[in-house]
């Protein structure tokens, strides 16, 4: 591909990045000339450096090490799971294992009784979040159809 090839396809990739954002964001990449300039600006804002990284990292793990029942189970959840899809987000992976350990003991003590059936073995193959999820809806919908706040 000769200069000329080179400088219509950086036009038009660099054309296709701006009318991707949306009106708002655009104005703040607009004196970038090239689409590599401007995608490597895209990914410094948005993605952040290493070191920024590594902080939405420890932000997160600190998140999910403070993840305590303090609301009503059904917004317990979507935190949770809220938390979960940032974890996977930022590339921070856990065993089923660790997942269901940091989930129980976020438990507060009225569900005890509920857990203690749980052999330390069977924690590692559950999917415990899934079953609390699964729980917490049966309550909802039983709260709902007798009207009773759960």
């Amino acid at each position: 591909m000769d200069d000329f090839g080179k400088l219509e396809e950086d036009e038009k990739a660099l054309a296709c990045l701006t009318m991707a954002l949306s009106p708002d964001i655009a104005p703040r990449f607009l004196e970038l000339k090239s689409a590599k300039a401007f995608w490597e600006a895209l990914i410094e804002v948005y993605e952040g450096n290493e070191d920024m990284k590594e902080s939405r990292k420890d932000m997160i793990n600190q998140q999910l090490n403070m993840f305590m029942f303090k609301e009503k189970p059904w917004k317990i959840i979507q935190r949770f799971i809220t938390l979960f899809n940032d974890m996977r987000t930022a590339n921070i992976r856990l065993t089923n294992a660790e997942i269901n350990k940091k989930l129980l003991n976020a438990l507060p003590r009225s569900w005890d009784m509920n857990i203690d059936h749980i052999h330390p073995e069977d924690v590692k193959e559950m999917v415990i979040p899934w079953k609390i999820t699964m729980a917490v809806f049966r309550a909802k919908n039983f709260a709902e159809m007798t009207r009773r706040d759960n």
